[in-house]
């Protein structure tokens, strides 16, 4: 399995590989389809540099995903209390 770390290191060469390409005098269209891109994805990556260098072409990730039903409180518990009944594997808890 790939690593989360590889991923992200991936997604961000991608993006400056992007920037370079426009710079370097590249229409967004050829880079995109080069990177295998959506030209709105393009503009979008290359909008988040302009306006806020380097940093914005990293991920927003703050926003992402459902929110848990649980507390933190409440997960930690239920962690406890699968450790107590010895249930580590998904499969062992639906039994």
């Amino acid at each position: 399995m790939i690593s989360r770390e590889l991923k992200n290191n991936c997604r961000m060469y991608k993006r400056f590989t992007l920037i370079l390409a426009v710079d370097n005098g590249k229409k967004v269209s050829e880079a995109c389809d080069f990177l295998g891109i959506s030209e709105p994805t393009g503009h979008r990556w290359l909008d988040d540099y302009n306006d806020n260098g380097p940093e914005g072409l990293y991920p927003k990730y703050e926003n992402c995903g459902r929110h848990s039903y649980l507390s933190d409180d409440q997960k930690d518990e239920l962690i406890e209390y699968w450790k107590m009944k010895n249930i580590y594997l998904l499969k062992e808890l639906m039994k």
